[in-house]
């Protein structure tokens, strides 16, 4: 029972200590393992893009992704002043990086390369998963 008992506190210890997700993050792992696979990274954004895709044709158009930028950064700035800049982020066009061919319509295959990509570059160490010590790493 001792045993039983001082296993159970190392453990509680040691995910105490453990680096946490952001709020975010926290909830695209899945099975609460500490870090976040490639499958549960996709899985957020399979639903992200069925969000986006408010008339469920399989295509996010750049109304429909404006739509949701826009959403996102009516939201007031610390300052006060009103957020401005639909679908943009640091001046740059986020609906046309993630349209590759251009046609002016996001497919699930577009916006889930997409999401592969960033997947791998916050995937610091190659081991196949985010974990919160990467994701503090990337963010500096």
């Amino acid at each position: 029972m001792k045993t039983l008992i001082a296993a159970g506190l190392s453990l509680a210890i040691a995910a105490s200590a453990a680096p946490a997700f952001a709020k975010g993050a926290k909830s695209t792992d899945q099975d609460g393992d500490g870090r976040i696979s490639m499958q549960e990274f996709q899985a957020k954004h399979e639903r992200l893009f069925q969000r986006l895709d408010r008339d469920s044709d399989g295509q996010v158009t750049r109304a429909e992704f404006d739509r949701k930028a826009a959403r996102k950064m009516s939201r007031k700035t610390s300052n006060g002043e009103q957020a401005s800049g639909k679908g943009k982020r640091g001046g740059k066009d986020r609906f046309a990086k993630y349209d590759v061919d251009g046609d002016g319509a996001l497919t699930r295959d577009e916006y889930l390369a997409h999401s592969e990509k960033q997947f791998q570059r916050r995937d610091r160490d190659g081991q196949g998963f985010i974990t919160p010590s990467a994701e503090k790493r990337a963010s500096r």
